[in-house]
């Protein structure tokens, strides 16, 4: 057993290799924590958006959603049938 553990002590082969693919893996991690935090601040503000959305149409506030000024459904023109407009 102690003659075992001498070799493998004294064994250098695969050194480089090994050092090689620490290095790749390391930046792997790197890059998947990098993205995976620009992926929660995304969705953090998107939820963010739905959040003030959900509020204004709870405060009967129409807000501003775009470019329709806070009107929703057909504002005129040749088919206003049945079309809701939010003033």
């Amino acid at each position: 057993m102690q003659t075992l553990f001498s070799r493998l002590y004294r064994d250098e082969e695969g050194f480089i290799l090994s050092a090689e693919l620490i290095l790749i893996a390391t930046i792997v991690v790197l890059s998947m924590i990098v993205g995976l935090a620009e992926v929660g601040s995304a969705i953090n503000h998107e939820l963010t958006d739905v959040s003030q959305a959900f509020d204004a149409v709870n405060n009967g506030d129409p807000g501003d959603f775009g470019d329709a000024g806070g009107q929703v459904g057909n504002t005129g023109g040749s088919d206003p049938g049945g079309d809701i407009v939010v003033n």
